[in-house]
C-alpha cells in the first residue's frame, strides 16, 4: 500500500499574517512593501504633513510576543497620533495543513482614521493630495481601545473576532497648500465633513478567504471578505446599530495574457448608522464615471467588471513600450437610504447607475477613461492612477 504523501506547502512568510484590516484598504504600489518599517510621511487636508514611525508586527515561526504600532504627529494641525499594540502568538502545523497562525492581543489607539481606504492607497492619496489638491478620503478622529483574537489558516482563511471601544471626534481643513493648478487639479480642497461625536461599543467579526497568486498584482484566484459589527445594546455606549459589509473578488485567467477580474461589494445596516459609517460610490475605483462620492445612504451595491489583454504576451515585439497592459471595463450599482431602517434588505429608493469605459497600464502607470450611463452627462472623465482599483 502506498504511503499518502504530505501536502506540499509554500515557505512560511510573514506577508501571508499581515494586519487583517489591511484586507479592507487599496493595495500598495507594487514597489512598495505591505507594512513597511521605518518611516512614514503623508499628506491631507486635516493633518497637513504627518511625519512619524511604523512598527510592524514581526511575527516568526514557533509562539511568542510581539508588539507593534505607529507615532506620529501632524504639524500643521499640531496633533499627536499613535496606535500601539501587543499580540501573544503561535505557530502551529495541524494535521495535513500549512502553517496556522493563532494570535490574541490588545490595543490603544488615537488615529486619523477613514473609512474610504478600499479607494485608493495612502501613497497615492498624498500624492494627489499633495500635486492637485485631490484629497479622496475623508477623515475622523477615532481614539479608544480593543481585545482581539485571531486564527490564520495556511494564509488562506482568517477569522478574527474583537471588542472594541471608540470615541469620534470630526476634524477640519488645516491646509490649502498645492503645487499644481490645472484641469486635473482642484483650486482647493474639498471640506472635511463633520462626523457624529459618539462613544461606540462594538463587537465585531471578521472572515476572509484568500487564495489569490498574488497580495498586489494578482491573476488569478478567490478573494472574499464578510464583516459584522454589533454596536450599543448590551455592550454599552451612545451608538445601536449592526452594519454588515462583503467583498468577493474573482482573478480569472480566460486565454494567452488576457484575464477577467470581478468584483462584488455589498454593504447595509440595521439600525441608526452614524454618518462615519454611511457608504458612498461615484468616481475612481467604485462607480466610474459619476461624480465624487456622487450617491450615499446606508446600504450600497456595487458590481465591477474588467477585461485586461496583456500587449507583451499578445503582441511580442510590436509594441513601442514594455509592459504594457490595454483593458476594458463596467460597473454597476448604486448607495441609497432605507425605508426601514430596522430591515437590512430593505431596497428602499434603489436605483442602479451604470459606466463603462477603456484602461491602459504601463508598468506602474495607468489610465482609466469612463463615461456614465445615466444622467443628463455623458462626457467621458479620465482618471490616472499609478495603483490598481482592485
Amino acid at each position: 500500500m502506498l504511503a499518502v504523501p504530505p501536502p506540499v506547502c509554500e515557505p512560511w512568510s510573514a506577508d501571508r499574517y499581515r494586519d487583517w484590516e489591511q484586507y479592507w484598504r487599496a493595495p500598495r504600489p507594487e514597489d512598495r512593501d505591505l507594512e513597511p518599517e521605518g518611516m512614514v510621511v503623508r499628506y491631507n487636508r486635516v493633518e497637513g504633513v504627518y511625519a512619524g514611525w511604523r512598527l510592524p508586527r514581526n511575527y516568526h515561526p514557533g509562539e511568542g510576543l510581539t508588539n507593534y504600532g505607529t507615532a506620529g504627529y501632524g504639524l500643521n494641525a499640531r496633533v499627536l497620533r499613535y496606535q500601539a499594540g501587543v499580540e501573544v502568538f503561535f505557530l502551529y502545523n495541524a494535521p495535513q495543513a500549512c502553517d496556522n497562525l493563532m494570535a490574541m492581543g490588545a490595543e490603544i489607539h488615537e488615529l486619523t482614521d477613514t473609512q474610504d481606504g478600499w479607494l485608493l492607497s495612502e501613497e497615492e492619496n498624498t500624492a494627489d493630495a499633495l500635486l492637485c489638491h485631490r484629497d479622496f478620503f475623508d477623515y475622523y478622529r477615532r481614539a479608544g481601545w480593543s481585545l482581539y483574537s485571531s486564527h490564520n489558516m495556511g494564509g488562506v482563511l482568517r477569522l478574527t473576532g474583537r471588542y472594541a471601544c471608540d470615541e469620534f471626534g470630526s476634524l477640519e481643513n488645516e491646509v490649502e497648500w498645492g503645487v499644481f493648478e490645472s484641469r486635473f487639479a482642484r483650486q482647493s480642497f474639498r471640506l472635511n465633513p463633520p462626523v457624529e461625536e459618539v462613544e461606540v461599543a462594538s463587537i465585531r467579526a471578521d472572515v476572509q478567504f484568500d487564495t489569490r497568486n498574488s497580495l498586489d498584482e494578482p491573476h488569478r484566484g478567490w478573494f472574499i471578505n464578510a464583516f459584522f459589527e454589533r454596536a450599543g445594546g448590551f455592550l454599552g455606549g451612545e451608538a445601536d446599530f449592526k452594519r454588515y459589509l462583503g467583498n468577493l473578488r474573482r482573478y480569472q485567467p480566460v486565454g494567452h495574457g488576457s484575464r477577467v477580474d470581478l468584483r462584488l461589494r455589498l454593504g447595509t445596516a440595521k439600525g441608526l448608522l452614524p454618518s462615519q459609517y454611511q457608504y458612498d460610490l461615484g468616481g475612481f475605483a467604485s462607480l466610474r464615471g459619476y461624480g465624487f462620492k456622487q450617491f450615499s445612504g446606508d446600504r450600497m451595491g456595487l458590481f465591477s467588471a474588467e477585461y485586461w489583454v496583456d500587449g507583451e504576451r499578445q503582441w511580442p515585439g510590436d509594441l513601442p513600450v514594455d509592459d504594457l497592459l490595454v483593458g476594458a471595463f463596467c460597473d454597476a450599482g448604486g448607495a441609497w437610504a432605507a425605508g426601514d431602517q430596522g430591515d437590512p434588505f430593505d431596497t428602499g429608493d434603489l436605483e442602479v447607475y451604470k459606466s463603462l469605459g477603456f484602461a491602459l497600464q504601463c508598468e506602474s502607470t495607468r489610465l482609466y477613461l469612463a463615461r456614465p450611463l445615466h444622467g443628463p452627462d455623458k462626457k467621458w472623465r479620465l482618471s490616472p492612477r499609478f495603483s490598481r482599483t482592485f
